[in-house]
């Protein structure tokens, strides 16, 4: 909450005092530099993450996303079909803990198998296909994404959709990319 209130306070307009000191120009330009740090996030192999000030940011911290996600042109692009919860034998588990669990477990199976060695971590957008959208879903992906994605944040979209293959509850498709410095495909 106190993240959330001092980012609404670096987003209003500076207006310098008449009789600024240097030390309330120097705090306000470290709070002016740490918000411009989390607008633009670098991330490994020239990926840019931005994130825009005001409600659009808080809403980003709050899912551990980005709004935006620039791609530099040295890096192989990696696109994964809808990964879904089945077991090892096809079957498809009631519990949607399970269910999310195998989808992000199969999704990292399938990204090393396409040479993506960080895995997840390479992730740069994610499309989420659910039956049902609440507390114990959004939970469930959470900690999947902490386990699999650590601290990418990459851009997120949710869709709500009136029936999935098999009974499903959850897919996801994934979007991720082999940096120039990694092993090409």
């Amino acid at each position: 909450m106190i993240h959330q209130q001092l980012l609404y306070l670096c987003t209003l307009p500076y207006v310098p005092p008449k009789t600024a000191s240097r030390q309330s120009n120097l705090s306000y330009l470290l709070i002016q530099r740490w918000l411009n740090m989390t607008r633009t996030l670098s991330l490994s192999d020239g990926l840019r993450a931005f994130n825009p000030p005001g409600f659009l940011m808080m809403l980003a911290e709050d899912l551990a996303a980005s709004q935006a996600i620039v791609i530099p042109p040295n890096v192989s692009l990696v696109v994964l079909s809808g990964q879904c919860g089945f077991r090892e034998d096809g079957t498809i588990p009631e519990d949607i803990h399970e269910q999310i669990a195998l989808a992000f477990e199969n999704a990292e199976r399938s990204l090393k198998a396409a040479r993506v060695n960080p895995g997840g971590k390479n992730v740069y957008q994610m499309t989420l296909y659910y039956a049902n959208l609440n507390e114990a879903l959004v939970a469930a992906i959470n900690e999947n994404k902490r386990k699999y994605l650590a601290a990418n944040r990459p851009v997120l979209t949710g869709v709500k959709v009136p029936d999935m293959y098999g009974g499903l509850s959850f897919e996801m498709t994934l979007y991720a990319y082999i940096g120039g410095k990694r092993e090409s495909i």
